[in-house]
């Protein structure tokens, strides 16, 4: 009786110990494995495209550069967007007075968002209509930026 009760007792155990193992082998290879090579899939696709847009991004500033000059450029800044599936290129210029900054789609050349002021008075007719400040320009840049 006693050596029946053992042997149920390891059947049941072995039992348990394969449903254990099968469920966490199942785990692996259904959930967590898929998961990890998704995630990488993402990080090497964030990464091309970082790549990407910052070729993309100096084309444009190497533009910028041969219509505007160096010396009144901004340090350019380039960044992916995820949510507008785009590369950004954010630069500008100081010239006697005026400011000028812009983000601009590094594939289309169309400005995405820019500002302008002469002095301390903004320009109206910039295409941020929001952007009625030096800092508020930049916030809304940052935002398009850390949208990655």
């Amino acid at each position: 009786m006693y050596n029946t009760f053992l042997s149920k007792l390891l059947k049941v155990s072995a039992c348990v110990a394969i449903l254990l193992a099968g469920v966490s082998i199942s785990y692996y290879f259904v959930i967590s494995l898929p998961q990890q090579q998704k995630q990488e899939r993402e990080r090497d696709f964030l990464f091309s495209m970082r790549q990407e847009c910052q070729k993309a991004g100096d084309k444009l500033y190497q533009a910028d550069v041969k219509s505007l000059g160096q010396n009144s450029l901004f340090v350019p800044e380039y960044a992916y967007n995820e949510s507008l599936n785009t590369c950004l290129y954010f630069s500008g210029y100081i010239e006697k007075g005026w400011t000028s900054k812009w983000v601009k789609d590094s594939f289309t050349n169309k400005e995405i968002i820019s500002f302008m002021s002469s002095g301390e008075q903004v320009v109206i007719g910039s295409t941020c209509p929001s952007c009625l400040s030096n800092e508020a320009f930049n916030e809304r840049k940052q935002e398009l930026f850390n949208k990655n």
